[in-house]
C-alpha cells in the first residue's frame, strides 16, 4: 500500500505542509460487504514528511511494517490479498489525525497486481465530506466490474453537488481500479 499525502492551499494550488505537520492513518481489512469497525483495522500510522531510516513494525501478528520513503510518501506492507478461504480482501484508509482547518480528500487506486495506491489531498477549509464506497457483490472477481458513477444531490433543490466514478479504470502503464473516494462539499 502507497499512500502520498498532498496539501493544497485556498487556491487549489499545491504548496508545502504547515510547519510541524503530522497526520495520523488507520488501514482497515474487510472482506466486500462487512462494515469498517474497529477491530477490522490492521495498521496505525503517522507520517510527518521525514524519510524514515527503518521500517516500523505497525502490526506485530500480521507482519505489516510502514516507512516514509520520502516526504509524505509512505508504503505499508505486506498485506495479505486474500484470507484463508480464498476470498479477497479490500484495505480502506482513513485519516484519523492531522492539521486542524484542513480537509482530507482521497483518490485510492489498485493495479491488477492486486497493489494499492492512495493520494490524499489536504485542503484548508471547512464542509462536509462523504466516503463514496461500493460493495461488490461478486464473490471478488475484479475482472469483471464496470465503471459505476454515484452523484450526491442537495436536499433543498434536487442540484447536482459532485459525482465520483469507482470501479474499473484503464491506464496506458498500469490499469487501476478505484476502490475509494471521498470529497469536500
Amino acid at each position: 500500500y502507497e499512500v502520498e499525502k498532498k496539501w493544497y492551499d485556498q487556491d487549489g494550488d499545491e504548496t508545502k505542509a504547515p510547519d510541524g505537520a503530522e497526520v495520523a492513518f488507520n488501514i482497515y481489512r474487510i472482506i466486500n460487504g462487512e462494515d469498517i469497525s474497529a477491530d477490522k483495522s490492521v495498521a496505525e500510522f503517522t507520517m510527518d514528511g521525514k524519510v524514515d531510516d527503518k521500517e516500523t513494525v505497525v502490526n506485530k501478528d500480521l507482519g505489516i511494517t510502514v516507512r516514509e520513503v520520502e516526504p509524505w510518501i509512505a508504503e505499508v506492507k505486506p498485506l495479505a490479498e486474500f484470507d484463508e478461504e480464498g476470498r479477497q480482501y479490500e484495505y480502506i484508509l482513513l485519516e484519523t489525525d492531522g492539521v486542524n482547518n484542513y480537509i482530507p480528500e482521497y483518490e485510492i487506486t489498485k493495479d491488477n497486481e492486486g497493489n494499492y495506491y492512495a493520494e490524499v489531498i489536504n485542503r484548508p477549509g471547512d464542509g462536509n465530506r462523504i466516503m463514496v464506497r461500493k460493495n461488490w457483490n461478486d464473490n471478488s472477481d475484479i475482472a469483471h466490474r464496470q465503471r459505476v458513477t454515484i452523484t450526491a444531490y442537495a436536499k433543498e433543490t434536487d442540484e447536482e453537488i459532485n459525482s465520483v466514478s469507482v470501479g474499473a479504470t484503464s491506464e496506458q502503464t498500469r490499469p487501476r481500479q478505484r476502490t475509494q473516494q471521498a470529497r469536500t462539499l
